[in-house]
């Protein structure tokens, strides 16, 4: 889906290890989950983004422009996972 916010799609192959897609930092692709604040128990938006420049880690982010949703970017499912304890931990509003 091409919008306002993203404004080019891209097909790109990503990378599986033992059946779970990974990111490519150098390849400048990272994972991305949205959470719904709304509902807790809604699955998570998944998917990758490119052209962030991130290359190690991961941010959190509890206000977005359209929604009331936090939004995590990572290269890793385990720093994703941290950044979003930290946004929890700081009252990032979950």
């Amino acid at each position: 889906m091409v919008n306002e916010t993203i404004t080019q799609e891209t097909p790109v192959e990503v990378e599986s290890h033992h059946g779970r897609l990974i990111a490519d930092p150098a390849g400048d692709i990272v994972k991305a989950a949205v959470f719904n604040k709304s509902d807790p128990a809604a699955a998570p938006g998944l998917g990758f983004a490119k052209g962030l420049g991130l290359r190690s880690g991961a941010l959190a982010m509890s206000i977005l422009w359209d929604t009331n949703n936090i939004l995590v970017v990572g290269t890793s499912d385990q720093e994703m996972a941290a950044a979003m304890n930290e946004l929890i931990r700081v009252h990032g509003e979950w």
